[in-house]
């Protein structure tokens, strides 16, 4: 066909009436719409989670669980310790008002493959994300709840975490995280920190990193481990609400915010946290020496983290 031939058929088509077009009624649209997005949500989870085997098993208020076959049956536990250490320490509260989602996968090493994904709604493209392969199956609750500390500490901001630097994971037991503090406490050789143990708590605030030196060369300050108790006894000094005022009080002084969330003058909050800590010291006879030596682990932990790039990194 010519191109003039071509032009008067199209010109004809143009001048011929419009049919009429009937409308689509409301309700099959939303119903389209609807499925077209659930297809879209689907779509979009399974590229996050990169493994088709994954289906919903579980969920508690605002969390949804999913697993791949094989590790649905440790799923649920691990699901319910994060729970309970979401709400002591947290008060149930969410890194971010889009949610979040913690996946994690089988190591190379492991002998079989699978996946765990927890999703906190709404769960929205915006939503903190976070990753990290699991070495035994055993370990997906202390993983979830690491993983999910990080994810708090750094929704609090900045100041929170520059004070925190290297933080202790969230799944520590709580025995053995207060008797390496303690341990870290009464062994500070530092001017200001033998200082806090003789019960001046202005040296107490300078070693934890909150105040100023009321003295001239008063030694080092202690490290994020000591830090880290602080601020769990801090929070449960608190109650519920405690991680509520905290993020309430920011930006600010982080001694204001800590005293905040134990709901606590300040100088009564350092007492409080110095006396729990001595309590633990035994009454004769040295250190035991499992304690001495998990301390100098964690130590030694630490500073290979920090000569090996600094602070943790959250997605």
């Amino acid at each position: 066909m010519s191109d003039r031939a071509a032009g008067w058929w199209f010109l004809l088509l143009l001048s011929a009436a419009p049919a009429e077009v009937g409308a689509q009624p409301a309700p099959v649209w939303q119903d389209s719409a609807g499925r077209l997005r659930t297809r879209l949500e689907a779509l979009r989870d399974s590229m996050l989670q990169g493994d088709s085997t994954v289906e919903e098993i579980e969920r508690r208020g605002d969390l949804i669980l999913g697993a791949s076959p094989g590790s649905r049956a440790a799923a649920g536990p691990a699901l319910s310790r994060l729970v309970a250490a979401r709400e002591r320490w947290f008060g149930g509260a969410s890194p971010s008002p889009d949610g979040f989602r913690i996946v994690l996968r089988s190591a190379p090493s492991e002998d079989r493959t699978y996946t765990i994904v927890v999703a906190g709604l709404p769960d929205t493209g915006r939503a903190p994300r976070s990753e990290r392969p699991v070495l035994r199956s055993r370990q997906l609750a202390e993983s979830l709840i690491d993983l999910y500390g990080e994810m708090m500490y750094q929704s609090a901001g900045p100041g929170l975490l520059k004070w925190l630097d290297l933080p202790l994971p969230l799944s520590l037991p709580d025995q053995e995280r207060r008797y390496l503090a303690m341990y870290a406490v009464v062994t500070g050789t530092g001017r200001a920190q033998r200082g806090c143990v003789a019960g001046r708590l202005g040296d107490c605030a300078y070693v934890l990193g909150l105040r100023p030196p009321e003295t001239e060369a008063p030694g080092g300050a202690y490290g994020s481990l000591v830090r880290t108790d602080f601020l769990l006894a801090a929070l449960e000094l608190g109650g519920r609400d405690a991680w509520h005022r905290l993020t309430g009080s920011a930006p600010g002084p982080i001694e204001a915010a800590l005293a905040a969330a134990a709901d606590l003058p300040a100088d009564s909050l350092l007492a409080r946290w110095r006396e729990g800590l001595l309590a633990l010291r035994p009454a004769q006879g040295p250190l035991k020496s499992e304690i001495a030596a998990t301390a100098m682990a964690w130590t030694g932990l630490l500073v290979l983290a920090a000569l090996a790039g600094g602070r943790s990194r959250w997605r």
